[in-house]
């Protein structure tokens, strides 16, 4: 009786039969079975099964099989499989290209080959030649005489799967044939085992050439854990760590013991990770220490073997050299945190750690630091006057100066223009604050040499201590701000100390920028017109628009709120809200017929002057709004005449060119010279009330109105004295023929509609 091996029936173990007929398909059937002789022959696991595409029929090949063929990856490649066939049948040494119909491969008689993988075959043998066909190799004796059995018989069959090759039976093909084949593969089991180790070898030589593969620049390395360990490295490697081909590697340990200490915990926690867990990679960054004690950084990555159990048994990778590239990164983190003109730290950099003091403040009691923020006196005189290049040269200077100050635990940073930062650490009390404020002022007592030209400037300092109060970086940058404030208004060159003065000072700043910015959002802004008087005919002719709010509380606080509005920005919007409904009653004052008409006044700060959109947005409101020419006066401050680049005189030109007509408010409180006055398209001068107030009774302020007055008619400017309060100081400043008067002793602020009312009756009268 036959059954689908081709084999009489009772030439099968009656176990084998069971295990056939329950298993239900044939990869399934090759599984049972083995684990069934596995258990059967456990010393020399010695059964392989094929199923035959071509013949549709289980085979039986009596080979040896080592660790589970099944489960062991190494088993299946392509290379072994190719080594059975060599080794099982000499006949596969005629599978080879036709030389005269090359790429075809021809099967030797009685072979049944599917093309697939006879192609396979042609391309395996051409490449790995001396493995296959070489008769030396440790088992080829005894595997020719297994093929040439009388047990074996026939011709080996390969289906297209590549997975097996089959010794198909014949007829005569007993029991004990079959033992005696057993017995013959049990003998040579010794013999075969050190094929298998060879082709191991050769299989690690191989990954090592995959590694290579992956970057002809990287070091190269395999180790063996044991026992015994090894440590096998490339020549590149010993090269990336400045080693010579010859230096010996006695193990791993002398690469982890050249690892930087301050890296090593890293790379040992990133391999025992990898070594317990095989979803994490091994990968890491750290220095390693070359021949010549110097520190290098590299990059390695490996990837550990294991054994049937998941132990690991070898680890390899490869080492690259990243030393440029970690080169590369500093200079980029160094740009990122430094300031490219100073080479001090960058405002993003310090307000990065003044937020993590800020914090740490809350988390540890002991922690005490100092913020020190200060800019430079009249540095923008000195930019405009010398010019920018001169300027930048001037804040190198000082930045170097400023690093050579005393002290360790400190950052220094330039925050942006002449604005510097210091966080002083490790503060044992106020004291040492004081003491680096006093230092800072010591660099600017001497006079800074820049292109062979001497120049002196000094700084105004605010400093702010820690507190658990602070809870953001922000708020005790705005202290030390309001600090840096108060020392400019003490007379500049001076340092102060943010305290509970000064605390009170910022709440109230506080107060008044919430209620400006909720009295634009409701538009709740006003304008009050005082008149200015012709101070001969005493008739109106023109006015000045006064900011007032309806909220009474606000408008004690005027010149503050329009300081603290140029200091955060809020100018640009109040200043245009301001020109807008200027532009408004202007339009409404020409239905009173007058000529010329009433001149409106309005004051303009250099700070609105800077705004990249300010003659935009001022050229569309004159569109929607226009005005006669010399309807309208800008009243600056003396201040602006400090500014005498071309960039201040091209602005004010705009202006006339504009038809407005300019004055200079507050005249004689500034520093402005008479060349000033003389460079600048100025129409009128406005005499400061400070001097005014005394004019009887203290001789000089009463001379320099004089002369105020005087210069401007030498220069044929019209002069305004405001703040007229008393008969006496009209009297005195019409004796020396000033122009206009305004002040309290004629009118006070009014509204709009009042002053219109005003206006309408001074033409009926007249």
């Amino acid at each position: 009786m036959m059954n689908d091996f081709g084999w009489p029936t009772d030439a099968i173990p009656a176990a084998l039969l069971q295990a056939l007929a329950t298993a239900t398909a044939p990869r399934h059937k090759a599984d049972r079975i083995c684990r069934l002789v596995e258990n059967q022959l456990p010393a020399t696991r010695v059964l392989l099964l094929y199923f035959s595409s071509v013949q549709q029929a289980w085979q039986v090949l009596a080979a040896p099989v080592f660790e589970n063929c099944y489960a062991d990856p190494a088993f299946n490649s392509q290379s072994f499989q190719l080594d059975q066939l060599s080794a099982l049948f000499p006949g596969v040494s005629q599978i080879a290209p036709n030389a005269q119909n090359e790429g075809q491969t021809q099967a030797p008689a009685g072979v049944d080959l599917d093309p697939q993988v006879l192609d396979r075959l042609r391309e395996a043998l051409k490449v790995q030649d001396e493995h296959i066909f070489n008769n030396e190799r440790p088992g080829r004796a005894w595997m020719i005489r297994l093929n040439h059995s009388d047990a074996a018989g026939g011709q080996p069959d390969a289906d297209s799967s590549g997975l097996l090759i089959a010794l198909p039976a014949s007829d005569a093909l007993t029991a004990a044939d079959l033992d005696r084949v057993f017995a013959d593969v049990c003998t040579a089991s010794r013999v075969v085992l050190q094929q298998v180790q060879y082709e191991q070898r050769v299989r690690e030589r191989s990954e090592r050439y995959s590694w290579a593969l992956l970057g002809a620049l990287d070091g190269i390395w395999d180790w063996y854990f044991g026992p015994p360990e090894r440590f096998i490295v490339s020549t590149r490697w010993k090269n990336i760590l400045g080693l010579s081909p010859l230096d010996p590697i006695q193990s791993a340990r002398n690469w982890l013991d050249r690892i930087h200490p301050a890296d090593r915990e890293a790379v040992d926690q990133s391999l025992q990770s990898h070594l317990q867990n095989t979803s994490l990679p091994f990968r890491v960054e750290y220095r390693v220490l070359l021949a010549d004690e110097s520190y290098q950084w590299v990059a390695t990555q490996g990837v550990a073997i294991r054994d049937r159990q998941g132990q690991p048994v070898r680890m390899a990778g490869v080492m690259r050299d990243i030393s440029s590239r970690k080169a590369l990164e500093a200079n980029l983190r160094y740009a990122a945190e430094h300031d490219e003109l100073t080479g001090l730290y960058n405002r993003a950099y310090f307000i990065r750690h003044l937020k993590d003091a800020v914090e740490q403040v809350h988390n540890d009691s002991e922690f005490h630091f100092a913020l020190l923020f200060f800019d430079l006196d009249r540095f923008k005189y000195v930019n405009d006057s010398l010019g920018h290049v001169f300027g930048d040269r001037l804040l190198q200077a000082i930045a170097r100066e400023l690093q050579e100050l005393p002290g360790a635990d400190r950052i220094i940073a330039r925050l942006g223009g002449d604005e510097f930062g210091i966080l002083l650490f490790a503060l044992r009390d106020s004291l040492a604050a004081l003491d680096q404020a006093q230092w800072i002022q010591a660099v600017f007592q001497k006079a800074f040499t820049i292109d062979s030209q001497q120049i002196s400037t000094n700084a105004s300092i605010g400093i702010a201590l820690s507190s658990p109060e602070y809870t953001t970086a922000e708020d005790m940058l705005r202290d030390a701000d309001a600090a840096m404030y108060q020392a400019k208004q003490q007379g500049k060159a001076r340092y102060s100390l943010f305290d509970d003065h000064l605390q009170d000072m910022v709440s109230q700043n506080r107060f008044l920028e919430q209620s400006l910015t909720q009295a634009l959002a409701e538009q709740s802004i006003l304008l009050f017109y005082q008149p200015i008087l012709n101070a001969r005919t005493l008739q109106i002719e023109r006015c000045e628009a006064l900011l007032r709010f309806s909220n009474p509380e606000l408008n004690k606080h005027i010149e503050q709120l329009i300081a603290l509005s140029e200091h955060s920005g809020v100018i640009h919007e109040l200043g245009f809200r301001v020109i807008e409904q200027v532009l408004k009653f202007a339009a409404r004052l020409l239905s009173i017929q007058s000529d010329p008409p009433v001149c409106l006044s309005l004051n303009v700060s250099a700070v609105q002057l800077e705004n990249p959109v300010f003659f935009t947005r001022l050229s569309r409101l004159l569109k929607q709004w226009p005005m006669k020419s010399g309807q309208i006066c800008l009243e600056l401050t003396e201040n602006i005449m400090l500014d005498k680049d071309r960039d201040t005189v091209r602005l004010l030109q705009r202006l006339k060119e504009l038809d407005f007509n300019l004055a200079i408010d507050d005249f004689g409180t500034g520093f402005s010279s008479l060349s000033c006055l003389q460079k600048f398209p100025i129409d009128t001068l406005k005499v400061d009330r400070s001097f005014l107030h005394g004019v009887h009774a203290e001789e000089g302020a009463g001379a320099i109105a004089a002369s105020v007055i005087t210069l401007g008619h030498i220069l044929g400017l019209q002069v305004v004295a405001e703040g007229v309060e008393t008969q006496a100081q009209a009297d005195f400043v019409r004796s020396f023929e000033c122009d206009f008067l305004q002040g309290f002793l004629y009118y006070r602020p009014m509204p709009a509609d009042e002053f219109e009312s005003l206006l309408r009756a001074q033409n009926q009268a007249t």
